[in-house]
């Protein structure tokens, strides 16, 4: 799994690939950060992934102001689920305390929003218990959002949870 947010993106999976209901035939629970935008992710971790070998390798961005249509193309073309979060990761972790339906104008929206219900919340400081009660719920909404990555608000987060916790199907995201 590799992600392009060098903080609290690789925080965050770092801590959620280590939950116990994360299925044990995930063997490698690695997570990488690749500086760049989501393009040169998925391109380094289809790279990453032929040569140590993985069966399965995902990207996590952030939509922000990058070329997300580009990526989602290359993204097909090598077999990399390429997990967007519009407009920002925090947009994800606002999931887990609310159904987030209303338009985020950006990464700062969003973190306002997130601290409408966590306070403390500092973008350079996550800590992952905060969360780790509600990382179903957060999955829940998100589906239920069915949030393509031009939509304001939504993760594709959901997909990735699926996947850890085994769920039938989620071999296809």
């Amino acid at each position: 799994m590799t992600t392009n947010g060098a903080k609290t993106e690789k925080t965050y999976l770092q801590a959620v690939v280590q939950e116990p209901w994360v299925s044990a035939r995930i063997k490698k629970k690695k997570v990488q950060f690749i500086n760049g935008g989501p393009s040169e992710l998925v391109r380094k971790t289809a790279q990453t992934r032929c040569r140590i070998g993985f069966d399965r390798a995902y990207a996590v961005a952030d939509r922000d102001d990058f070329d997300v249509d580009s990526a989602l193309k290359i993204a097909q073309g090598v077999g990399i689920p390429l997990l967007i979060s519009n407009p920002c990761f925090e947009a994800w972790l606002v999931l887990h305390f609310a159904d987030c339906r209303k338009y985020l104008e950006d990464g700062d929206a969003a973190q306002q929003r997130l601290r409408k219900y966590l306070p403390t919340y500092e973008k350079e400081k996550l800590s992952f218990g905060d969360f780790a009660p509600f990382v179903q719920d957060a999955a829940d909404r998100a589906r239920a959002n069915n949030g393509a990555p031009d939509q304001n608000p939504s993760s594709l987060l959901w997909m990735l949870i699926d996947v850890l916790r085994d769920v039938p199907g989620a071999d296809s995201c």
